[in-house]
């Protein structure tokens, strides 16, 4: 799966190797979910006019979203993650304000693009370690969740309260996530944290089904394509509106725009 995300062009790492107190560590503990130095340097580069007493007080305030539930907070950091943020800070005797943008949309290679496998999280005393966690610019922004079934379907039902009990237990790490991927090694379905088990779909691209006929999985399929750093872009401004989707109003799929 690793070899799929090197593809696309993005960094590959193993939790083991970079987890809090290994020499290459990203984090301090396994209670942070944002890769601060990573994002630090991302948000210089896309940047480059905003001082960086701005740039830390952004990375603060990205530490702790507002809002009461793990949703509100999500739906607030997709706010930023689309539209920026405005960053006031202190100079002096002046109060200063800068506008910052989180992710450069129009030049994607601006942007770190990583993902980390069997990241683990600790939240109290629940332990979570997706499979992968698609990280941009230190963002967790993506996570592909694996489950075990012998069935060749994938039991959505079944592990929906896992999703669930997830988002519950584990909220500092879902008010980020904004794209789900349940799958068990070859189908494939997507959505986000939010949404009901009947709301994930599987994803469709212009050469899906003959990739599927050579022998490619839906997973490697949804990893070409959805993860493709133009069409995660355009997934998360356009995919999914968790605050206004009704189940009733669904796609049957999603067709892949590149």
């Amino acid at each position: 799966m690793l070899v799929w995300f090197e593809v696309n062009g993005y960094t590959v790492l193993l939790d083991s190797d970079v987890a809090p107190g290994k020499v290459k560590s990203e984090r301090s503990s396994y209670g942070e979910v944002i890769l601060s130095d990573r994002l630090f340097q991302s948000l210089r580069r896309i940047n480059p006019n905003v001082p960086s007493i701005a740039i830390k007080e952004a990375i603060r305030k990205l530490n702790s979203i507002p809002g009461d539930t793990p949703q509100t907070k999500n739906s607030n950091f997709r706010n930023f993650l689309l539209n920026g943020m405005s960053i006031s800070y202190q100079l002096g005797k002046y109060k200063l304000y800068n506008e910052l943008k989180l992710v450069d949309y129009s030049n994607i290679q601006k942007n770190d693009w990583l993902v980390i496998q069997n990241f683990t999280v600790f939240e109290g005393k629940v332990r979570y370690s997706p499979e992968i966690v698609i990280f941009i610019n230190g963002l967790p922004l993506g996570i592909i969740d694996l489950i075990e079934t012998s069935s060749n379907a994938i039991p959505l039902k079944r592990n929906c309260g896992k999703i669930k009990f997830c988002n519950y237990k584990l909220p500092t790490i879902f008010s980020y996530v904004q794209i789900l991927v349940i799958s068990n090694g070859n189908q494939a379905r997507v959505g986000n944290p939010y949404l009901n088990c009947e709301q994930f779909i599987p994803w469709h691209s212009i050469c899906r089904e003959e990739k599927l006929i050579n022998g490619v999985t839906e997973l490697e399929v949804l990893i070409q394509d959805f993860f493709d750093k133009r069409s995660f872009f355009k997934s998360m401004k356009d995919f999914i509106e968790f605050t206004q989707i009704q189940v009733d109003t669904l796609p049957k799929e999603c067709i892949c725009r590149l």
